[in-house]
């Protein structure tokens, strides 16, 4: 990620991407060009049902806005996909949501 770079440290080349990043509006104030893609593949899928779960999922800004030790309350109230989705024992660790009808 680009994001992870001093603008200092650039080349000429990266510099102009990061400027056409963000003039198209693909580079965010906090995390630059990180970001996240689902892929999903099947016979049948309910797209309205997979997007709404996944909808329900997001964070809201002010959730967002705690960080990760905020976060593993949800685990604990059980809000996060329950627990088997989320280690609330040391560092946090992304996993595999797995949306099934």
């Amino acid at each position: 990620f680009m994001a992870m770079m001093s603008p200092c440290c650039l080349e000429d080349d990266e510099r102009e991407y990061r400027q056409e990043l963000e003039e198209a509006g693909l580079w965010h104030p906090v995390y630059g060009d990180r970001s996240s893609t689902v892929v999903l593949i099947g016979v049948d899928l309910d797209k309205e049902g997979i997007l709404a779960q996944l909808d329900a999922a997001l964070l809201t800004e002010e959730e967002m806005q705690a960080g990760v030790a905020s976060w593993r309350a949800f685990a604990e109230e059980d809000k996060l996909f329950g627990t088997e989705y989320f280690e609330i024992e040391g560092e946090f660790v992304p996993k595999t949501l797995i949306v099934t009808e």
